[in-house]
Order: C-alpha cells, then sequence, then structure tokens
C-alpha cells in the first residue's frame, strides 16, 4: 500500500527535508510501505531517499518523461 509523491510545492525552495519528513511521516502512521516518484520531469533531493530509507518506505521512481506522450525526433 502506498501513495504517489510529487512536488510539494511549485516553488521548489521551499521544499525542505522536515517538511518532506512531516509528509513521508504521515504516510507511514496508516502502514503505507511504497513511495511513488511520479515521472513528471522532477527527481527529489538525496535527502527524500534517505528519509524514505530511514522510514522503510520502498520508492517506485518513475522514469523521467513517463507520464505523457511526447513526439520526439527520430535522434531522441
Amino acid at each position: 500500500m502506498g501513495a504517489d509523491y510529487i512536488p510539494e510545492d511549485n516553488l521548489l525552495s521551499r521544499v525542505t527535508p522536515q517538511r518532506t519528513l512531516d509528509l513521508l511521516e504521515q504516510c507511514v502512521a496508516p502502514n503505507f510501505n511504497t513511495v511513488r516518484v511520479w515521472g513528471g520531469g522532477y527527481y527529489p533531493d538525496d535527502w527524500f531517499y534517505d528519509i524514505c530509507d530511514e522510514l522503510g518506505l520502498v520508492v517506485w521512481q518513475d522514469f523521467m518523461f513517463a507520464c505523457a506522450n511526447y513526439r520526439l525526433p527520430r535522434d531522441f
């Protein structure tokens, strides 16, 4: 059982380790064991993964561009 993690704020400078810890502790409280990191163009900082590790949360990491269809040139 788990949750989807998307950017917590549209201003990334307002995302802090303490704020993320509080959010992830709210995931652990109802016994979530997995957090899916949305693949929409944003990778969390390393401390996000450290917090998940400390809390025993498995991280399901989507790949970049995983959530949409893109018209890409052949070279891409």
